[in-house]
Order: C-alpha cells, then sequence, then structure tokens
C-alpha cells in the first residue's frame, strides 16, 4: 500500500498535483461495506480524480473478490462516497503481484463490470510510475494509461 501512495506522492508532472490519502484504518470509520487498503486523490489538468487502492498479494480468494466487485459497484451507483470522502466518482486501482494474477482478478472483474477498475502489477507501477500505460481495464486487451477519458 505505501508503494502505491509514494508511486502517486513522487510523481512528477506540469499538470499534476497528488491532493490526499486516506488511510485504511480512517477507511474503516466509514463503514463502506468493503474495506480499501487506502483512498487516494490527484489533481490532473484542473480535474480531481479519486481513487481507492486494493494492493492484492495473491492471498484473496476468486469469492471474495466477487464480493468486493460487488461492494465498488453498489458504492459507485449509490452516491454514497460523495457525501463521505466528497466525490461522486472514483476508480478502483488494483495492483498485484504478478501477470497472471492480473488476468485472473481482471477476468472475475469482467464478469461483473468493464467500469471504475484498473488493474497493474506493483512491479510495473513501481517501473513506469502510475502514469504510464500499466494499467489494464477489464474486457480491453491494450494497456491504458490512468490520463485517458475512461472512466
Amino acid at each position: 500500500v505505501n508503494d502505491v501512495r509514494v508511486a502517486f506522492a513522487t510523481a512528477q508532472g506540469p499538470a499534476y498535483e497528488f491532493t490526499r490519502w486516506v488511510d485504511e484504518a480512517t477507511l474503516k470509520t466509514l463503514a463502506l461495506g468493503v474495506l480499501p487498503d487506502g483512498y487516494g486523490e490527484y489533481r490532473w489538468e484542473g480535474k480531481i480524480f479519486g481513487f481507492f487502492v486494493e494492493a492484492d498479494n495473491g492471498t484473496e480468494s476468486r469469492r471474495r473478490w466477487t464480493a468486493k466487485i460487488d461492494t465498488y459497484e453498489q458504492l459507485a451507483a449509490s452516491g454514497r462516497i460523495e457525501s463521505l470522502l466528497g466525490r461522486r466518482f472514483f476508480r478502483v486501482l488494483v495492483t498485484t503481484t504478478s501477470p497472471r494474477r492480473l488476468a485472473n482478478i481482471s477476468a472475475e472483474i469482467a464478469r461483473h463490470t468493464d467500469r471504475i477498475f484498473w488493474l497493474t502489477t506493483r512491479h510495473a507501477l513501481l517501473t513506469d510510475g502510475p502514469f504510464s500505460a500499466c494499467w489494464q481495464r477489464p474486457r480491453l486487451k491494450e494497456p491504458q494509461s490512468l490520463n485517458t477519458s475512461q472512466p
């Protein structure tokens, strides 16, 4: 989780600013129905983007991932995040331990949605940075950058 936070905190760009980090302990008090590993916000070209972090270590079952996916979808549809964190829209950024694990989680997400979830390996995030085209989207074949216009 710290790797993700530091990757965003140290990223640089003329149109970029890391603006907020909320840790897991604080998120627990919000009773979201899912306990993300963190929540962050950044400003890119004047727009603020909110994101939850799921730092996967390869230990959670498919059933647990299905429950997380469903809960995040419900949170996105409910608008509850806006009252809790001040953002109407959010992404769920998933970091994994390997390309194989990424493919497995992405396939499970794709069974439910092609929205809000962005996945990468921890290695790619740390090597290439958070705004490189290192992110996989469910149902898309080409890697994406967080700067694309897709939700």
